[in-house]
């Protein structure tokens, strides 16, 4: 599947930003040059959670099964080219689909197991799959039995192949059979077939808490643009130990967690669903250097009752944030142990920028500095447009961020209404994030478009308000929403969930903004406490979700 048009493939070549190596290329050479070094590590409570026993791989015994793997779904009809639905929790097993699917140039469509059978029979339908693969049973629910329905429904699918299906209606094969190593009599097959780093690798589905999700086509070498930067940036290689809690399915678990290790050739450890303790456990045991994560899992495990006793986080050296931007906090408490926290700051469609380990404390939250990121994101294109035209708004002032590069996508799947609005007639891809980008190069976050708040003709940035209430002692998480009223246009309203044995109250939040000197009509007039916020697969916060809850609370 072509993504990108010729000429642009060209000149990313020519430059040398491009090149031709596959996933697999990185693997058989890892492997070749530390074939018995440890690389890929399952989580302790795999048999609980999966179904599985954990397993332990060198490099050589990843390059064996994940050829094994490859030619088992040769042998179960997949071909080159063949979009094939993925939904597995985080696994050696889902690692291993990963590298069989490069190996045989087949294009992946990730899905997070927090999606069900709606959204299981959209993704599907959307990205016309023709291998299903997925749990039998996980958490409870009948992963199964919602392929087995999406399958009435969307006639591109035609074979299903599930882990711990075996003998049930639906399933045409057995994963956990399919993973052996490699018949060395066979690799010349797969050695045999043409596959191009410049052909989609993956349909990744858009996480952006608006809108209906989009589909992503995204090829090896733009996943490895965002890949290579962030090594350099962090100084992670092959003696890094990666690790992290975002699904492999998207820019998160993708691009700054799965991808570095295989580019890197160190090892990684697998983790799904978040427990705290079982997290803390790997990090202290397996030594983990390097994570993404979002803000709240940070807390998580640093307000964990036995982090002095029990775990050793001490291994953890230059870690990401990414979902939302790293609280002051949270950056001090960090740094207090010798950890440097960066904040990894993009999304699926592959415009990408971080904060770099150097910068201090007080820029490492949002500040974006694009002079310095030039040598990590080659040929990088930022701008700052006024809303809905093509027109550069002044140093400084909001804009929204548009972006161009050889990381960033070229267009939504089967979407041309979306893409002709989504890209300025030069070919810059419009994000939807409203930044300031000072005459210094420097570049800020202020906010979704979409999100911005506008009270008596005023706007407000909802991000913005957000980190100053997390400063708050009491509070956990926060997200600020805009709520309708007749004579304001709009009221801010924070929904937070807060610490525990903690409390607050609205005159309390009005008081402590006050204090920090906030301008009066940036300051809540509704607060809404709640036990959890709603999140998407990424760990997002969704807005739609609060807006659409407290809303009529409101107006009552």
């Amino acid at each position: 599947m072509s993504v990108y048009r010729p000429e642009t493939v060209k000149k990313y070549h020519d430059e040398g930003i491009w090149g031709d190596k596959t996933w697999s290329d990185y693997v058989a050479e890892h492997a070749a040059a530390r074939g018995d070094k440890e690389a890929l590590v399952d989580q302790p409570n795999k048999l609980a959670i999966v179904g599985t026993e954990p397993v332990r791989l060198t490099w050589t015994e990843v390059r064996e099964r994940a050829d094994g793997l490859a030619l088992s779904l040769l042998d179960a009809g997949v071909r080159t080219g063949d979009v094939v639905f993925v939904q597995l929790p985080n696994s050696v097993e889902l690692v291993l689909l990963h590298l069989a699917l490069d190996r045989i140039g087949a294009v992946g469509t990730f899905a997070p197991m927090r999606q069900r059978s709606s959204e299981i029979e959209y993704t599907i339908a959307k990205t016309k799959a023709r291998i299903a693969i997925g749990m039998g049973r996980f958490n409870g629910a009948d992963y199964l039995a919602m392929i087995h329905a999406a399958r009435a429904a969307c006639p591109s699918l035609e074979v299903t192949i599930a882990l711990n299906g075996e003998g049930r209606q639906g399933a045409d094969f057995e994963l956990s059979t399919m993973i052996t190593t490699a018949d060395p009599a066979r690799v010349a097959e797969l050695d045999a077939i043409e596959v191009s780093a410049d052909e989609a690798l993956t349909l990744c589905l858009t996480t952006g808490t608006e809108s209906t999700p989009k589909v992503v086509p995204r090829t090896p070498n733009s996943w490895m643009v965002t890949t290579r930067g962030i090594l350099e940036a962090t100084g992670h290689g092959a003696d890094s130990v990666f690790s992290g809690p975002f699904p492999y399915a998207n820019m998160g678990g993708l691009g700054v967690e799965l991808y570095p290790w295989i580019m890197a050739g160190g090892k990684f450890v697998t983790h799904e669903p978040f427990d705290v303790d079982v997290f803390l456990q790997q990090i202290t045991e397996e030594r983990v250097n390097y994570i993404i994560a979002v803000p709240a899992i940070y807390f998580a495990m640093l307000n964990h009752p036995g982090l002095e006793t029990e775990y050793d986080i001490s291994s953890l050296s230059v870690i990401g944030c990414g979902g939302e931007a790293p609280p002051h906090t949270l950056i001090e408490m960090l740094d207090e142990r010798g950890i440097k926290v960066i904040n990894e700051f993009g999304a699926t469609e592959g415009w990408f920028f971080f904060t770099l380990p150097e910068q201090p404390v007080h820029e490492r939250k949002d500040m974006f500095r694009i002079d310095l990121l030039t040598p990590y994101l080659p040929e990088t294109e930022f701008r700052a447009l006024k809303p809905g035209t093509e027109d550069q708004v002044p140093a400084g002032e909001p804009g929204e961020l548009a972006v161009r590069g050889p990381s960033v996508f070229s267009g939504y799947l089967d979407a041309d209404e979306v893409n002709a609005v989504s890209f300025t007639s030069d070919g810059l891809f419009r994000t939807g994030d409203l930044v300031s980008i000072g005459s210094d190069n420097s570049l800020r976050y202020v906010g979704r478009s979409k999100d911005m708040i506008i009270r008596n003709g005023q706007n407000i940035s909802p991000a913005e308000i957000e980190l100053i209430i997390q400063r708050h002692p009491s509070v956990y998480e926060v997200s600020v929403i805009g709520l309708a009223d007749p004579v304001k246009g709009q009221v801010v309203c924070a929904v937070v969930s807060t610490k525990t044995d903690t409390s607050i109250t609205l005159a309390e939040l009005d008081v402590f903004m006050r204090e920090m000197d906030v301008a009066r009509h940036k300051i809540p007039e509704a607060l809404e406490v709640i036990d959890e916020l709603p999140k998407g697969p990424s760990g997002k916060i969704l807005k739609r979700e609060l807006r659409a809850r407290f809303a009529p609370i409101l107006g009552a």
